[in-house]
């Protein structure tokens, strides 16, 4: 997948099934500077979507990318301590700890532009 750019002028709408423990983020490369956004972890900053553990039942998510200006950064890494805007991302999947890597599921992801209401 080639990176894209999602902006508080031009967001993008993220969707996907999941099952059991997933992250979802975007990363400016591997490794790189990476935002989690779609996680199960209520304090990970940059969140926009929880997504709780599941094992037995997929879960549909659904959000838009960036919602505000604020939340337009990167968490971690040094381009986050100085503060840099994310520019061209790429899409990051994760489980969110190594025991739940054999049962954590993505399915029909898609990232899209949102449109403006």
């Amino acid at each position: 997948l080639h990176a894209f750019t999602c902006t508080v002028s031009f967001p993008c709408k993220v969707s996907m099934w999941v099952l059991g423990a997933p992250w979802q983020g975007f990363a400016e490369g591997f490794p790189g500077s990476h935002i989690w956004t779609a996680a199960g972890d209520k304090d990970e900053r940059g969140l926009h979507k929880r997504v709780p553990v599941s094992t037995d039942r997929w879960t549909r998510v659904e959000y838009v990318f960036p919602r505000q200006q604020s939340e337009f950064t990167w968490e971690e890494g040094s381009k986050a301590r100085s503060g840099l805007k994310i520019n061209k991302v790429r899409v990051m999947l994760e489980s969110k700890e190594e025991k739940h890597c054999q049962d954590t599921y993505f399915d029909d992801i898609r990232v899209t532009r949102a449109r403006s209401e």
